[in-house]
């Protein structure tokens, strides 16, 4: 092996290990503690938050379940399974404490999230998933 493959090797080498020193160990998303007040659709709902509120929400706003799409309840008729979406979010969250850990927010204004119950191993949005109620 020649002086510059060396070289080469120990440049590409440095440059592995300073990225990796650039990545933060720590990317757990902060999670804010909130009542749902409302269930609004199977993937929709109004919540209150806890204590500290993110810096740009209101203590009160309308949350939607990112990565997940249920049949709309507010269609008339509704869609179909859309009443048994909604039934299954309202009946697992209504006036239940939750943790939110949010992106952004959408062309709505609704707050983008994901939605986690303190009992649950997974989110909501996994368990619309899992249980059939999303897709």
């Amino acid at each position: 092996m020649t002086n510059r493959a060396i070289s080469r090797m120990l440049i590409c080498a440095c440059l592995v290990l300073i990225s990796c020193e650039l990545v933060p160990n720590d990317t757990k998303p902060v999670l804010y503690e909130a009542l749902v007040t409302k269930v609004m659709n199977g993937d929709t709902m109004v919540v209150q938050f806890v204590y500290e509120k993110p810096e740009s929400c209101s203590r009160s706003e309308i949350v939607r379940l990112i990565g997940v799409n249920v049949p709309n309840v507010i269609n008339c008729p509704p869609e179909n399974y859309s009443i048994e979406s909604w039934d299954f979010t309202n009946q697992y969250l209504y006036l239940q404490t939750i943790f939110l850990a949010f992106d952004t927010k959408d062309q709505y204004s609704r707050l983008l999230a994901y939605v986690y119950r303190e009992d649950a191993s997974v989110s909501v949005n996994q368990q619309l998933l899992l249980s059939g109620y999303a897709f």
